[in-house]
């Protein structure tokens, strides 16, 4: 059962506000200094993410379950919506001492974070490379102003009315495609992706199809149809544009999907999965 993000937000406020209470009368704040499965976190757990990793010790377990999968020691990952390192120092302990990843996040008050809580973590951090970064079709498209990258659990009145992710600035933030980007760096491969921006999957994937002709690397993404929707994209064109690269479709744990048009379930508005694509051929 797919479940809806606001049902998810709605469900974490009770929670948090129980925890938040708890942690009050013992005289702690919401912000909390915390260690989850070796990792080192400086967390706000009035945010959606954040709360998640404080009380379950991570976000999208599934997700980061299959890292260890995929990846090996001395591999190449590419975090492409890092937010605040939710993904990415798990894609740091996946790829060993001798791997790297590259960090990719636009928003100057997430990429503030995610720097902070790399830097909890200076055994991990050595791996990791951080950029601030809007990753589309082309170099020179217009970067958005603001892009979703919070997702408070009190809510909030500017927030999106499907998933309740509120909009930050991309103050500071360069555009590049993800082609031009390991163009510019000495990566000679790269052996997975994870790509989750709210919308913008579509124009990641076209600025990257040389990255991905000549590496074919695995590329766990974020399915949301409404948000391409939102933008004018029609869902189906992300499917078809891994179809022409001969990539096919994988729960996280490495079963095919096969039970409908492209394998994959209907998604309703307001909900999400994450899949794995794959080179098959």
């Amino acid at each position: 059962m797919i479940i809806s993000t606001k049902i998810k937000i709605r469900g974490a406020y009770y929670l948090a506000l129980f925890v938040s209470l708890c942690r009050k009368m013992v005289g702690l704040t919401t912000l909390a200094d915390v260690n989850r499965r070796g990792i080192n976190w400086h967390l706000d757990l009035e945010e959606g993410i954040d709360f998640a990793i404080y009380l379950i010790g991570s976000f999208e377990n599934r997700t980061i379950s299959s890292y260890k999968k995929i990846l090996n020691e001395g591999d190449i990952a590419i975090d492409i919506g890092a937010n605040m390192g939710a993904h990415t120092l798990h894609l740091a302990k996946a790829v060993g001492s001798t791997g790297e990843v590259l960090a990719i996040e636009p928003s100057i008050e997430i990429f503030a974070k995610l720097k902070e809580n790399l830097r909890r973590n200076p055994l991990l951090e050595s791996r990791i490379q951080t950029f601030q970064l809007m990753l589309m079709a082309e170099d020179h498209a217009k970067i958005p102003e603001n892009i979703y990258a919070r997702w408070p659990l009190k809510g909030s009145r500017y927030a999106h009315p499907l998933h309740g992710g509120v909009a930050v600035s991309t103050q500071g933030a360069q555009i590049k495609s993800l082609d031009s980007m390991i163009a510019s760096t000495d990566i000679d491969k790269v052996n997975l992706i994870k790509l989750d921006v709210d919308g913008y999957e579509f124009d990641v994937l076209v600025g990257a199809k040389e990255t991905i002709k000549r590496h074919k690397p695995a590329i766990i993404f974020e399915f949301s149809p409404y948000t391409s929707e939102e933008r004018n994209i029609e869902p189906n064109k992300i499917l078809e544009f891994f179809e022409t690269m001969n990539y096919s479709f994988f729960y996280l744990d490495g079963r095919p999907y096969k039970n409908s048009k492209h394998g994959l379930p209907h998604i309703k508005p307001g909900s999400s999965i994450n899949i794995l694509a794959k080179f098959s051929r």
